[in-house]
């Protein structure tokens, strides 16, 4: 705690800078500090919403929930992603892999030898939601350890960051592939671009070849704060709203970002071209993950049922499934669908 904290505390203070604030000697006065950040850096037009963005982050957001909210929360982690079947599931994140990256990169990830591992990020966690250490969170990842949930998560990490790091690699080894990671990323990098261009030519893991997949891995997972929905970093005691939703909500973010976006900004071929992708990628993965499940268990495995379990999981795209579909959509129940999609699972309490 005291590590991650200082860690923390130095970081804060570069993020800001010049503009930092300090008072007492040694706190950081947040308030005042993104008030001279957004003076020095940020267009009038968009003052008031960038403050409110980072007023959530840095203040709200760091706020940790009261102990009942904490121990709720671990204990739906507890019920429900601490065994093998929810470790099984969480191969379908192989799936955004091959979406994001392309089937290629991203099998070789797998089958070949990881340049890049989830150390080399300074990750741990599974989610943002997931860093306390303390309390029923001791249990929870010693859990979540011990039933492959933890090993599951590990390699689709790394099968994301390993085959970004291939393709950006690809990329640079000719004009319009860098013209296209330049798109991307050359706001990002400022002056240190060209260096993380070299960088990959010469096949070099340096801090900004790390900080690129960093940046990849988060545009596809809520793995900081950073990422998470802005109500969630503001309302500290409501974030048991969003227990078991926070990657559901970044698939969401994906999808828009990949589809809508691409839509509104004219590109309707490839909007058309990402929705065919994400539907048919990610279901297939997750049906298979769900078969391999049921290979576990005994169960038989019908190929007729294939394409209606296909369905389902498209559903759970979006935050549904086939105990909603069967219990309350087939029935006409359609506001009850939709409380028990966005309530808390405090049933399992």
């Amino acid at each position: 705690n005291y590590i991650r904290s200082s860690v923390n505390s130095i970081e804060k203070r570069k993020f800001f800078g010049q503009n930092a604030v300090v008072k007492g000697g040694r706190q950081l006065d947040i308030d005042k500090s993104i008030g001279n950040l957004i003076a020095d850096d940020i267009p009038a037009v968009v003052q008031d919403e960038v403050s409110a963005i980072l007023r959530a982050r840095f203040n709200a957001g760091e706020q940790a929930p009261s102990v009942g909210v904490r121990w709720a929360k671990d204990f739906i982690y507890l019920s429900t992603l601490a065994n093998p079947k929810s470790a099984i599931t969480q191969l379908g994140d192989l799936g955004m892999s091959a979406i994001v990256n392309g089937n290629k990169n991203s099998i070789a990830s797998v089958l070949k030898t990881k340049v890049a591992t989830i150390e080399d990020l300074g990750l741990d966690d599974i989610a943002a939601e997931m860093q306390s250490v303390s309390g029923l969170s001791k249990i929870l990842n010693f859990s979540l350890k011990y039933t492959g949930f933890k090993a599951m998560d590990r390699l689709g990490k790394e099968t994301l960051i390993n085959s970004s790091l291939r393709k950006a690699k690809q990329m640079v080894k000719s004009k319009t592939g860098e013209a296209a990671l330049r798109n991307k990323y050359g706001k990002v990098f400022g002056d240190e671009y060209d260096n993380f261009v070299a960088d990959l030519k010469a096949d070099k893991m340096t801090d900004n070849v790390k900080y690129y997949m960093f940046n990849e891995l988060s545009d596809v997972q809520p793995i900081t704060l950073s990422e998470m929905p802005r109500y969630y970093l503001e309302n500290p005691n409501g974030r048991v709203f969003y227990a078991l939703k926070s990657f559901t909500l970044k698939q969401l973010d994906v999808m828009k970002r990949r589809i809508y976006d691409q839509w509104k900004a004219g590109n309707k071929k490839q909007a058309l071209k990402n929705a065919t992708a994400y539907v048919t990628i990610m279901s297939a993965a997750n049906t298979g993950a769900d078969q391999l499940k049921n290979i576990i268990q005994g169960r038989e495995v019908r190929l007729e049922n294939i394409p209606d379990e296909m369905v389902f999981n498209v559903l759970k795209m979006f935050g549904g499934s086939e105990y909603l579909y069967n219990n309350y959509i087939s029935k006409g129940k359609l506001g009850e669908a939709a409380i028990e999609t966005v309530a808390p699972p405090l049933d399992l309490i």
